[in-house]
């Protein structure tokens, strides 16, 4: 699938949504969503793979593998899904993708930085999307 088609094909399904404003550029577009305390959705491609990002984490996908990154896109703007950020001195430093399910949220996996203030006192936030509800 070349960029051009994965970046139309993302506008396409998500256009409906009148919360979401799209930023396109060459090879990547962001979902910008009009949210309080909601997160943008980016998605850069290469000749290989699609990266999606919700803040600083992220997932990979085969270039060809539209559904599921359909899929991630979709379930990063629904209410059941929310990202956990820790802080350490003010410094975003980890990302927990967290899921709705059976009334709890529940962590799946997480992206952190290597070097960071593992010792200063740390901060916790929560961003989640509330654009879709029906997944």
């Amino acid at each position: 699938m070349e960029d051009q088609n994965i970046i139309k094909r993302i506008k396409e399904e998500f256009k409906v949504y009148d919360k979401i404003i799209f930023e396109e550029k060459d090879e990547s577009i962001i979902l910008k969503t009009q949210e309080k305390n909601g997160f943008d959705i980016s998605i850069f491609i290469d000749e290989s793979e699609c990266t999606v990002y919700y803040e600083g984490w992220h997932e990979h996908f085969q270039i060809n593998d539209e559904y599921d990154i359909l899929e991630c896109i979709r379930f990063g703007l629904s209410d059941k899904c929310r990202i956990k950020i820790i802080s350490r001195r003010s410094s975003d430093c980890t990302w927990i993708l967290e899921a709705f399910e059976t009334n709890k949220w529940i962590p799946y996996n997480s992206t952190g930085l290597i070097f960071c203030c593992w010792w200063c006192k740390k901060h916790i936030r929560y961003l989640s999307n509330k654009i879709i509800s029906e997944i």
